[in-house]
């Protein structure tokens, strides 16, 4: 195993030693040794890969709604719950354990979680038949979803190739994840950071496009980013608010009916290979 900076540990002990140099029998000088070692001391590493300990006060009961909601969407397999625990996970393997290729790898797979949960839910809001629209997700076919099916629905630059967060996320992260994987490839620490934050940016960015279209998604837009992610990016409007009180009381949960959905056409495409 590659001893990367984080695997190393976070206090490292030395000693201190006067070096002489090593001469062969002809007389070249061929390296150095230690004539003396000397009492040293430990320097810590600037690194997390220790045991994380919860601070603060326990969870209020003002909390537990909080918690019940998201214990149902881990039970549902939500995935908008998934593609964020994955994301922790490819944090957590860059950060503390230092694998690299792992943290590409994890990074890799809550952008597809993100992106294919978040296509789901919009053909769920836009009544298409589950069925009709699950080749769409076939295995292999991210990067096609990606440059056809979210400009269509979404708007904005969800190109490949050139600049934007998209391109890039597609670059630094698919196509890497892809040498990892499948070409033995050892990323760098820096190739594993940028694979990470190019994650996170293309979530950035599918939430802002959400949210410019949260007239014609307002329950998508609701169950990603809420009224306070809508509030942040200056699209909390009369139509919200009116939508929030009027309409959004009186339907059956969403979160039910977008995970049936989900299902059936996770179904259809299982049945059909």
């Amino acid at each position: 195993m590659v001893p990367t900076y984080e695997k190393v540990g976070p206090l490292i002990p030395y000693q201190l030693g006067d070096f002489v140099p090593v001469r062969s029998e002809d007389g070249e000088e061929t390296g150095f040794r230690a004539s003396e070692w000397k009492d040293g001391g430990v320097t810590m590493l600037d690194h997390a890969n220790i045991s994380d300990f919860p601070a603060g006060d326990e969870l209020e009961a003002e909390h537990a709604g909080r918690i019940e909601y998201c214990m149902n969407m881990l039970d549902q397999g939500n995935p908008f719950f998934l593609w964020k625990e994955r994301f922790v996970e490819a944090r957590t393997a860059l950060y503390r354990d230092g694998k690299y290729g792992a943290a590409v790898t994890l990074s890799n797979t809550a952008s597809e979680v993100l992106l294919d949960g978040l296509l789901s839910l919009l053909y769920w809001e836009s009544g298409k038949n589950p069925e009709e629209v699950a080749d769409v997700f076939a295995e292999g076919r991210l990067a096609r979803r990606v440059k056809s099916n979210f400009s269509e629905l979404l708007g904005g630059n969800w190109a490949l190739d050139g600049a934007g967060p998209v391109a890039n996320w597609f670059h630094t992260c698919y196509r890497l994840r892809h040498r990892v994987v499948h070409g033995g490839y050892s990323p760098t620490r820096l190739e594993a950071q940028t694979a990470i934050d190019a994650t996170f940016s293309l979530s950035i960015y599918s939430c802002d496009r959400l949210a410019a279209k949260k007239k014609k998604f307002p329950r998508a837009a609701l169950m990603v980013i809420a009224e306070e992610g809508l509030r942040k990016r200056g699209k909390w409007c009369h139509f919200m608010r009116d939508f929030v009180r009027d309409v959004a009381p009186v339907e059956p949960s969403w979160q039910d009916a977008s995970h049936a959905w989900r299902s059936e056409m996770y179904d259809a495409l299982l049945s059909g290979d």
